[in-house]
């Protein structure tokens, strides 16, 4: 598995903050329905084009948390999983000796 694939593996085993959003999202218009602000019609209306928008703007945003993260890694210079597990593994053989 690549560096890569490990961080848009790991992005996208996070929890889903846009479900948290969609149900948020979805309370509120309900609330507004409830209180007389907008009908149930427009509250479905409205709620699809929220999560439209957003479903359009997810794969950017996860695009962009790969990079900064990618960036990160690189800024403080932490050694890859694989470069971690070859020196592990090294430090178990001299610790033999």
């Amino acid at each position: 598995m690549t560096k890569k694939q490990r961080v848009k593996k790991g992005v996208s085993d996070s929890p889903d903050y846009f479900d948290r959003v969609k149900t948020e999202m979805s309370k509120f218009i309900k609330e507004m329905i409830a209180a007389g602000k907008v009908t149930k019609q427009e509250g479905e209306k409205l709620f699809r084009k929220f999560w439209k928008d957003s479903e359009d703007e997810r794969e950017t945003i996860k695009d962009k948390l790969e990079e900064v993260g990618s960036d990160f890694k690189k800024l403080i210079d932490a050694p890859s999983r694989e470069e971690f597990e070859a020196l592990k593994k090294r430090v178990k053989e001299l610790e033999k000796r």
